[in-house]
Parts: C-alpha cells; sequence; structure tokens
C-alpha cells in the first residue's frame, strides 16, 4: 500500500509539472489536401456545423 501512495504522489506531481511547459498550437493557414471537407462532399448545413462545433478546436479553418 505504501508504494501506491508514493506512485500516486509522483503521478499528481508529474501531471502538476507537465502543465508548466508550454505547447506549441496549431496555427497553419494551409487547408491540407486531406481535410475533410475536401475529400468528401459535405452538405452546407453539415459544413456549417462542422466549422462551427469542430474547425475551432482541432484546426484554424
Amino acid at each position: 500500500m505504501k508504494y501506491l501512495k508514493i506512485i500516486a504522489w509522483l503521478s499528481l506531481v508529474a501531471l502538476v509539472v507537465i502543465q508548466l511547459f508550454p505547447v506549441t498550437l496549431n496555427e497553419s493557414d494551409t487547408v491540407p489536401q486531406n481535410d475533410f471537407m475536401i475529400v468528401n462532399q459535405v452538405p452546407a448545413t453539415i459544413k456549417n456545423q462542422l466549422q462551427v462545433s469542430c474547425y475551432g478546436n482541432h484546426s484554424k479553418k
């Protein structure tokens, strides 16, 4: 049980330390050729919904 407690504390400390390191964001202005909207013919209503819901979090387009 003592080892489990040590592992839990080390994991907690590791997760806190990881938060201190910044990450680089995807800020590309180019649209890749394998973009979902380009590969599949998406209807306009679904395309708009995907752009509002998903593209803000997963890409810059």
